[in-house]
C-alpha cells in the first residue's frame, strides 16, 4: 500500500522540542558546563547542523545522565538524519527516565513507522491522541498506521473525525482514499482523491494514487495522466512510470499490489505467481525480483531466494533489505562467508541498524572468529539491540 506523509502536530510547528536555553541557575541536577554544552545543541539544532548537536550533547549526556531533555533531543536530532533506530534508544531513554514526558511520542511513533514497525507506530500516534484530542493530526497518523495494517474500516473513522474536525485537510481525504482503495470501494475512493487534489493541486502522492485509482475503474488514459503529473510533480515512486508504456507499467503495478496482498493474507504461493507475471512484463524492475525473493524465503526455498535477490543487485545494488535478506538466506543455506559478506554491505548502507551487525557476529561465532563476533554483537546492543543470555555467555 502507498504511504502518504505522517501529519507534524499543530502545536509541533518550527523546532518541534522544548529548546528553550537554559538561563537558569544551575541546580542540583545541572552543572554550568552541562548547561553550556546544551545550549550548544540547541544552537546547533537550529541551524540545522544535527551532528553538532549531537555531539554537544553526547558531552552533556555524559556529565548530567540524568536529563531527560537532552536525551529527547538527541533523539529529534538523529531523526532528522534518518537514524530511527537510535532516535527511538533515546526517546525511550527519555520515557523510562519521566514516564509523564508527552513531547516524544509524535516523533518515536513517526520513527516506528519509517521502520515499518506500524504495530509500534500504532501503539505511540494511540497515546499522542490520548494526550491531545484536538488535534486532527493526531487521529490522521493514528489512521495513517491502521492503513499499513490492513485495518482500512478502523482508519477511514480516524480520518473522519480529521475531516470532521478540519474540513480543508488534504492529506486526511487522502489517507482516506487508500483505505476506501484498499476496501475496493474505487468510486468513494477517487471522491476523496479528486478532493485532495482539488485542496492542494501539488500533492503528487495523491495524483499517484488516484491514477491507480482510475486503471481499477477502467480508465487508462486518465490513469497514465496521473502518473505523468506525478512524475512532473518530482514523486520519487513515479520516477519508475514509463509514460511511453503508461499501460503495461500500471498492469505490472496491478500485479505487484495483488502481489502484496496475498503476502499479507501469507498465501506466498499464490504472490509468487502474481509477480512472476509482472516480472514477465517489466522485467527490469529490482523491486519486482526482491518481492518474489522474498516470498521464497517465506516457503524456505533459499536458493530460489538468492537467486532473485542477486538479479534484483544486478539492477540496483543499494538496497540495504535485499543485501540483509539474501545474508540471511545464505546463513540457512551455512554459506557463511558469503552471509558476512552481504551483512558488510548492509552496514555500509545503514551503519546505526544493529541487526546486520548481530546477523554478522552471529556468522562470525559459527566461524570459531569469537573475537570479531563478540565486537559485533557489542556494537549491535550500543546501537539498542537488547541483549540476549545466550550472547552475553558467549562473550564472557
Amino acid at each position: 500500500m502507498y504511504i502518504f506523509g505522517l501529519q507534524q502536530n499543530k502545536m509541533k510547528k518550527g523546532l518541534p522540542i522544548l529548546v528553550m536555553i537554559l538561563l537558569f541557575v544551575s541546580g542540583p541536577s545541572y552543572s554550568q558546563d552541562d548547561v553550556d554544552y546544551y545550549n550548544r545543541a540547541v544552537i546547533e539544532y537550529e541551524a540545522r547542523n544535527y551532528r553538532g548537536a549531537i555531539d554537544a550533547l553526547d558531552n552533556s549526556i555524559k556529565i548530567n545522565p540524568a536529563e531527560k531533555d537532552a536525551y529527547n533531543m538527541r533523539g529529534l536530532a538523529y531523526y532528522q538524519l534518518n537514524r530511527f533506530e537510535l532516535a527511538i534508544q533515546d526517546f525511550d531513554k527519555t520515557l523510562e527516565l519521566d514516564p509523564a514526558y508527552d513531547k516524544n511520542y509524535f516523533y518515536r511513533g513517526s520513527a516506528k513507522f519509517n521502520l515499518q514497525d506500524f504495530k509500534g507506530a500504532l501503539a505511540d500516534f494511540k497515546k499522542q491522541l490520548e494526550l491531545f484530542p484536538k488535534d486532527p493530526a493526531n487521529y490522521n497518523n493514528y489512521g495513517n498506521a491502521k492503513n499499513n495494517l490492513n485495518d482500512y474500516a478502523g482508519a477511514i473513522k480516524d480520518f473522519d473525525k480529521a475531516i470532521k474536525m478540519q474540513p480543508d485537510y488534504s492529506s486526511a481525504y487522502s489517507n482516506r482514499g487508500v483505505a476506501r482503495y484498499g476496501l475496493k470501494q474505487f468510486p468513494a475512493a477517487l471522491q476523496d482523491l479528486d478532493r485532495a487534489i482539488s485542496l492542494s493541486p501539488a500533492n503528487a502522492a495523491a495524483f499517484f494514487f488516484r491514477g491507480k485509482i482510475k486503471y481499477k475503474m477502467g480508465d487508462a488514459g486518465g490513469a497514465c495522466s496521473d502518473l505523468s503529473k506525478a512524475k512532473e510533480l518530482g514523486l520519487d515512486k513515479a520516477q519508475k512510470v514509463f509514460l511511453k508504456d503508461c499501460k503495461r507499467w500500471l498492469q505490472t503495478d496491478d500485479y505487484y499490489t495483488s502481489a502484496i496482498e496475498k503476502r499479507n493474507s501469507k498465501a506466498f504461493h499464490e504472490e509468487i505467481a502474481l509477480l512472476d507475471k509482472a516480472i514477465a512484463l517489466t522485467p527490469d524492475d529490482a523491486e519486482l525480483y526482491a518481492s518474489r525473493g522474498g516470498a521464497s524465503m517465506e516457503l524456505t526455498d533459499y536458493k530460489g531466494a538468492i537467486e532473485d535477490f542477486d538479479k534484483a543487485i544486478r539492477i540496483d545494488s543499494g538496497s540495504y533489505n535485499v543485501f540483509l535478506h539474501r545474508g540471511f538466506s545464505r546463513t540457512m543455506l551455512k554459506d557463511y562467508p558469503g552471509a558476512i559478506q552481504d551483512f558488510n554491505k548492509c552496514i555500509g548502507l545503514n551503519p546505526s541498524n544493529p541487526d546486520p551487525y548481530y546477523k554478522r557476529g552471529a556468522a562470525k561465532a559459527i566461524l570459531k572468529d569469537k573475537r570479531g563476533a563478540c565486537a559485533d554483537f557489542q556494537q549491535a546492543i550500543a546501537l539498542g539491540l537488547k541483549p540476549d543470555k545466550d550472547m552475553e555467555e558467549y562473550c564472557k
